[in-house]
């Protein structure tokens, strides 16, 4: 069966685990890289850690070229950081940025999960290497004359405090539906990052991924995931 727009439509709205075998079926189908990469998504939405750190791995294998090759890097090494490993997973995010479509719009996700790891992982000097990076994308002049959500780029302002919480969160917005549940997912995420306070960070974490599972295309929802989990443990919660 064909991977089409309804059944997609289908997934966002129900269970992962219904569609584990569907996406199976669909790249012993085509055996093209892109749909083993959403065959790990699958698998990495299930906790299937493993799995999905395999089939990303034998994705990157099998096309190097592939559109999706930054995501696919970026994938694996959250499946590295899920498996704790650590330092791996900030050494693929850093491989992403060599990746063929890692252009000038897209190609920030690389240098902000290294930015994130670098925080979580207390290593100031890799925090200001990813800064640096997170710089180059950034060039809006001035951020207060913007009210639509400028891209990825606008993960870059935030991270390097050009933009204020309030407008990175509420202000700049996207017109279509998805891509404003995609934007939610993005923004509440890093605004639980920089956030201080635990049960107020976990808060935007369990919106970032509780939202909609359309923002399951963006690699943040997995890693709010993780950290919605992390702070619970913290909190005492369950």
């Amino acid at each position: 069966m064909h991977i089409n727009h309804e059944t997609w439509n289908l997934f966002f709205n129900s269970p992962s685990e219904q569609f584990v075998e569907l996406f199976k079926k669909e790249f012993e189908r085509t055996n093209q890289a892109p749909d083993l990469t959403n065959l790990g998504t699958v698998y990495l939405d299930t906790n299937r850690i493993q799995e999905a750190r395999d089939a990303f791995r034998r994705a990157l294998e099998m096309d190097k070229q592939a559109r999706t090759v930054e995501l696919t890097f970026t994938l694996l090494g959250i499946s590295e950081w899920f498996l704790g490993n650590f330092n791996e997973a900030i050494k693929l995010w850093e491989q992403s940025l060599d990746a063929q479509f890692a252009d000038e719009a897209g190609g920030v996700e690389g240098p902000a999960l290294m930015w994130y790891g670098a925080l979580r992982t207390e290593n100031p000097k890799l925090k200001a290497r990813a800064e640096k990076l997170v710089g180059r994308f950034w060039k809006i002049k001035d951020p207060t004359t913007l009210n639509f959500w400028p891209g990825p780029v606008a993960v870059a302002g935030y991270i390097l405090d050009r933009v204020d919480t309030h407008t990175f969160l509420n202000v700049w917005q996207c017109e279509n539906r998805t891509l404003e549940l995609r934007r939610l997912c993005r923004a509440n995420f890093w605004t639980g990052v920089k956030c201080d306070v635990p049960q107020t960070a976990r808060e935007f974490f369990e919106e970032a991924f509780t939202n909609s599972k359309v923002a399951i295309l963006e690699p943040e929802y997995f890693l709010a995931k993780w950290e919605f989990q992390r702070l619970s443990a913290k909190c005492g919660d369950e």
